[in-house]
């Protein structure tokens, strides 16, 4: 437990947030698409996934991700589809980084 002096040294969750704020980290207004105007689509991976422990790790890391409606992984075919109006770049960017950690091959497959 933390005394009360050293709580308030720490920043709040929307104090850390403001501070990220101008960093590249937001788009400007003209650029934000609402739920209604973003297209839902369907993107398919290829992940090396061997198991059911590596398809619930990207099931959960895609359904954190705003936008994602579905998360459907294939174990025997490698295959990952991740249905919704999310961000393609994101989602690619957080299984990369799966991949990397867990030491497997993913990649996105352009249909």
């Amino acid at each position: 437990c933390l005394a009360p002096a050293a709580q308030a040294t720490q920043p709040t969750r929307t104090e850390a947030s403001r501070n990220l704020a101008g960093h590249g980290t937001r788009l400007p207004t003209s650029q934000h698409k609402t739920m209604a105007e973003a297209k839902e689509e369907t993107l398919k991976y290829f992940a090396a996934m061997s198991c059911s422990g590596c398809s619930g790790a990207i099931t959960r890391i895609a359904k954190k991700i705003e936008g994602v409606k579905e998360v459907k992984c294939d174990i025997e075919k490698k295959e990952v589809l991740i249905t919704g109006t999310m961000d393609e770049k994101l989602v690619t960017e957080k299984l990369m980084k799966w991949g990397q950690k867990a030491s497997k091959e993913v990649k996105l497959l352009k249909e």
